[in-house]
Parts: structure tokens; C-alpha cells; sequence
């Protein structure tokens, strides 16, 4: 038992002396923020508006209006720090250039592409 006990003892000694663990801190998306701009429908001649946030953690929500259709609807992904968007039914890629949110998406069931340009 007083062998285990002075084994022991370093550790306790350590622990007392106050050792730190190193954690690491969350990150934040490049991409974090509120966003709102406008859209051409490349392949269809559309275009209209479009608000996004991306939340720190990269979770994307927002909403989209064609003025030239009237139809709108909402949109809710994930942007990965590289800039990849994982949203069902579209190919897309994020990226910031001067200040401005550049979106690219093309739909996966139609081939459309659209482009985005949003600024905060």
C-alpha cells in the first residue's frame, strides 16, 4: 500500500500544482454572417433576390424571391470552411471575394445554374 501511495504522489503533486489541458477553441465559419444580394438564373434568363445567415457553426438558412417568376422559397444547408455547400438538390460553392458572398448553384435536377452576389 505505501508503495502505491508514493507512485502516487507525483501525480497528485502535478494535479495540485495546477496542470492545464490544452482545448481547443470552436471554430467559426469564414462564411458567418447575415447576407443579402441578388441572383441571375443563368440558364433561364431569371433573376431576383436573395437573404441568407450563415451561423458561426456554418449552418445556412435564408429565403429567395424570382422577381421575374414571382415564385420564391427557403433555403437551409451547411458551407463547409472550404467553401463547399452541402444542400439537397443543388451543387454549389461559397466564396468571398472583396467583401462580397459569390454563390454558385446549379440544380441538380434540371442542370440550371445560378448565380449569387451578396454583400453583408
Amino acid at each position: 500500500m505505501k508503495r502505491s501511495t508514493l507512485l502516487l504522489a507525483p501525480l497528485a503533486a502535478a494535479l495540485a500544482l495546477g496542470c492545464t489541458f490544452a482545448v481547443a477553441a470552436p471554430s467559426t465559419s469564414p462564411f458567418a454572417g447575415t447576407w443579402s444580394g441578388s441572383f441571375i438564373d443563368v440558364t433561364n434568363g431569371g433573376a431576383g433576390t436573395i437573404e441568407l445567415s450563415i451561423a458561426d457553426n456554418g449552418v445556412l438558412s435564408g429565403s429567395f424571391e424570382n422577381t421575374t417568376t414571382g415564385a420564391g422559397s427557403t433555403l437551409h444547408g451547411l458551407v463547409k470552411d472550404d467553401g463547399r455547400l452541402n444542400t439537397s438538390g443543388f451543387d454549389c460553392s461559397v466564396s468571398l471575394v472583396g467583401g462580397h458572398l459569390l454563390v454558385d448553384a446549379t440544380l441538380k435536377s434540371s442542370g440550371t445554374n445560378i448565380l449569387c452576389d451578396l454583400t453583408d
